[in-house]
């Protein structure tokens, strides 16, 4: 669905939002409610929320309707 794709915004969508600082913020927050060391996100976009709850010992596994977002989650 091209009108619903972050592909024209992914190369500066987390200089726009917070980059890793949000996703350190976001994954702290949620961290403590997931119940297992898997979890699975869905819009995963940049992949920086996955990246803070890897760093607290949770594998991400993520899907996103933008291909352009999914290589910079890739890279991230």
């Amino acid at each position: 669905m091209p009108g619903l794709s972050f592909d024209h915004v992914a190369d500066h969508y987390d200089a726009t939002r917070g980059g890793t600082v949000r996703g350190e913020h976001f994954a702290g927050a949620i961290a403590p409610w997931l119940l297992g060391p898997r979890a699975a996100e869905l819009g995963i976009g940049t992949g920086v929320i996955a990246a803070g709850l890897l760093r607290h010992g949770i594998a991400v596994t993520g899907v996103d309707i933008s291909e352009a977002m999914m290589r910079a989650a890739v890279a991230t």
